[in-house]
């Protein structure tokens, strides 16, 4: 993919962050575990690939000073790994839809979910999702343990960036259509986010 002049450096770094749930002095910094390092080596391919100027040099510069060869090592790696890791290649769509790169829809948007027992290339049948967990503990993962259904808060930041990756106003209906669920749960997902709301049926994002 030709590289956008309009995508800077820092925005995928900010992306990354928020989607990783770390931080950006983090990614800057010098941690080699695996939480840190998977989000880095992921930042620095989509400056690579996404960012105009994306140089080796200008990376490892925005990323605390490292090495242009720290940099072509973490991109070469990450690479394979995204052809390998059903959850990484998730997380990377994630991403890339905040940032505007991609318009997720169908199996895309479910896959931002990152259920493991789903496929997300595959429509999952009806009723695959009941409720939305809200329990301590759950609101931000699946519960595998019994019921089977995601946290609020998992749900609600997928739902999020589905929506902000159209380019044009979505009604809950068609939330409910593209992730195969009821409509209750659109909007019981909407009035758990801090940052959507409803106008009528319309998701609305506050800022627009």
């Amino acid at each position: 993919m030709k590289p956008n002049e309009a995508i800077k450096l820092e925005e995928v770094l900010e992306a990354v962050a928020q989607e990783c749930g770390v931080s950006i002095a983090g990614l800057r910094g010098s941690n080699r575990t695996r939480r840190m390092a998977r989000p880095r080596q992921l930042a620095m391919y989509l400056m690579r690939e996404h960012c105009e100027e994306g140089t080796l040099t200008a990376i490892g510069e925005i990323l605390g000073g490292k090495d242009h060869k720290t940099v072509a090592h973490g991109c070469q790696a990450i690479s394979k790994i995204l052809s390998q890791n059903n959850h990484l290649r998730a997380l990377e769509a994630r991403v890339r839809a905040r940032l505007g790169i991609d318009k997720l829809e169908g199996g895309e948007a479910r896959a931002v979910l990152v259920n493991p027992r789903i496929d997300a290339s595959e429509s999952p049948p009806p009723g695959w999702i009941t409720k939305l967990e809200t329990a301590p503990g759950l609101r931000g993962a699946w519960n595998f343990d019994t019921t089977g259904n995601p946290g609020a808060d998992l749900f609600a930041n997928a739902l999020q960036v589905w929506a902000m990756a159209q380019d044009r106003s979505v009604t809950v209906e068609e939330a409910a259509a593209t992730f195969n669920v009821a409509a209750h749960l659109i909007e019981e997902a909407i009035k758990e986010h801090h940052w959507m709301l409803l106008s009528g049926n319309v998701i609305e994002h506050e800022g627009e």
